[in-house]
């Protein structure tokens, strides 16, 4: 469970090998109460400290050992030639997203009139296309403009042949 509370105090408690590793163990208490073990290849951790507020999550999954880890938010960091490559992506991200559904749209509003279709032009299979985005995208139904029916006038006849 993602917890959100200042550390009260900070408490080394050991080391221990695993994978030819080593691991410093860390008894953290937060001020809400909260008690766990924190495990951490950095002899000088720094992801709690006294006094600072701090997310975290708080694993009970074995009551008797509960765990403390800390939240890992996405920090962009320049790449080995110096730019921030990860910037870019993040930014690119859903602008990617929105051409993604922007050409499936298409090609279903293309589907939804048909190939052959002599009534449809491009702008109407374009206002489809798009009321697929919107519906996707913004989880609205626009209204949809429907034509007014025409209805037609029954032809009298005045002869009475069947056919």
């Amino acid at each position: 469970m993602e917890k959100n509370s200042t550390v009260k105090s900070v408490q080394s408690n050991g080391t221990f090998d695993f994978n030819d590793k080593t691991f410093y163990k860390y008894e953290i208490e937060m001020e809400n109460g909260d008690i766990g073990t924190y495990n951490s290849i950095s002899e000088n951790q720094t992801n709690f400290i006294k006094d600072v507020a701090v997310d975290y999550i708080y694993d009970q999954s074995k009551p008797q050992y509960p765990k403390i880890k800390p939240v890992y938010n996405f920090k962009a960091s320049p790449s080995r030639d110096g730019n921030f490559q990860n910037v870019q992506k993040a930014s690119q991200g859903s602008d990617r997203e929105k051409l993604i559904v922007k050409q499936t749209c298409l090609k279903c509003a293309v589907e939804y009139v048909g190939p052959n279709s002599q009534f449809a032009n491009v702008k109407n299979v374009v206002e489809i296309a798009q009321f697929f985005v919107d519906w996707v995208m913004e989880d609205k139904i626009p209204e949809v403009k429907e034509k007014p029916k025409t209805t037609r006038k029954k032809e009298t006849r005045t002869d009475d042949l069947p056919f």
